[in-house]
């Protein structure tokens, strides 16, 4: 009678053990694979969130204020949107602020960007700019594929805001309608209301 075990017995156990072995890390790399996908994604939905609260607010503390740029000369109106084409600056106004934080005016001049497929928030410190007036540049969204806009006023719609630039300051207008398409999340489409 023999006690070992033959050479066959034992090639059959190390191919059980390596076909479990590989089973078990792909199943591993796909549980991984899968929740950074996940991660990805909610942390694509939770910089929307944060974008959207973010405009909300920020247009709901917009102002009719003329402001001076960086030469000293006043602006011609006090709100500017547009589709920004391929990139460049969407929306720029005023917003006031009643929260005292040192070193930052309660009135504060406001630059959206879409740049290099990103959507970029700019803040100046005071809404009258100079050469040293500071700023805190954030980038809000990524992965933008497109981005258009249309203002709302009296019941027209419009795709640039003035909507009569030749004139005198055409104000701020009542809504904003913002359409956004997202690499791996798709269309979102959303209504704002602007102070006025």
């Amino acid at each position: 009678m023999s006690k070992g075990f033959s050479l066959i017995e034992i090639l059959v156990v190390v191919g059980l053990i390596g076909l479990i072995g590989i089973l078990s890390f792909s199943g591993l790399n796909n549980s991984i694979n899968f929740n950074l996908k996940s991660q990805e994604k909610s942390d694509h939905l939770n910089n929307l969130v944060k974008f959207n609260e973010i405009l909300k607010r920020d247009l709901f503390q917009s102002i009719n204020r003329l402001n001076r740029d960086t030469r000293g000369n006043r602006l011609e109106h006090s709100f500017y949107g547009n589709n920004p084409g391929l990139e460049g600056s969407f929306l720029s106004f005023t917003v006031i602020n009643r929260s005292k934080i040192e070193g930052i005016g309660s009135i504060r001049y406001i630059e959206y960007i879409f740049e290099e497929n990103n959507i970029k928030r700019v803040e100046y410190s005071h809404g009258d700019l100079s050469e040293d007036t500071n700023l805190i540049e954030d980038t809000l969204l990524t992965n933008i594929e497109s981005l258009d806009l249309v203002f709302g006023k009296n019941l027209d719609w419009f795709i640039e805001w003035p909507n009569t630039p030749w004139t005198d300051n055409n104000g701020l207008p009542e809504s904003l309608k913002l359409s956004i398409q997202i690499k791996d999340i798709g269309l979102i489409e959303r209504n704002y209301l602007v102070a006025f």
